[in-house]
């Protein structure tokens, strides 16, 4: 685990696709937006020479696989998984939509594609946090049949077995 076998995953008129260096601008500026930022662990505006230390540090870093998600060949939002040291079966995602006036549903969308995609790359379990603010994606995780396992102050933690 830890190294991707795959490049692009299509799943219907959707396709996640790894990251290139191509991509720094985009993930960037969608990084940045406000109501992305809102609702992150860490809503500070990313200086962009900070965010180029970070690309090039994922682009390198297998631990963490960065995929954008495109919709009918339009790039939407980024979907990420965090692999378990422990537990290289599990993985930690983080995902966010960053163009605007999208479909309704299409956090959901990226989420359930989001599954497959996780399955497709042999993982057995997905752990999330959520902000508590974070509304809509609490829901989406709540209707994604994710379990929440704990909560604190800021945060609800969930978990998905994808095995059953």
């Amino acid at each position: 685990m830890g190294q991707i076998k795959l490049q692009e995953l299509f799943v219907g008129n959707s396709v996640f696709k790894v990251i290139t260096e191509n991509d720094i601008k985009t993930i960037y500026n969608w990084r940045n937006q406000d109501y992305v930022r809102n609702m992150m662990k860490d809503s500070s505006p990313i200086p962009y020479k900070n965010h180029q230390q970070w690309f090039n540090k994922i682009i390198k870093n297998n631990p963490l696989l960065y995929f954008i998600y495109y919709i009918n060949n339009r790039p939407v939002g980024v979907m990420n998984f965090k692999i378990d040291e422990k537990d290289t079966k599990s993985v930690e995602w983080g995902f966010y939509l960053g163009e605007t006036n999208l479909p309704a549903r299409t956090g959901t969308k990226l989420c359930s594609d989001g599954i497959i995609l996780a399955k497709s790359l042999d993982y057995e379990t997905i752990t999330s946090f959520v902000l508590h603010k974070n509304i809509k994606s609490v829901k989406i995780h709540e209707n994604l049949g994710f379990i929440k396992y704990n909560t604190d102050d800021s945060c609800v933690f969930y978990s998905k077995d994808l095995t059953k």
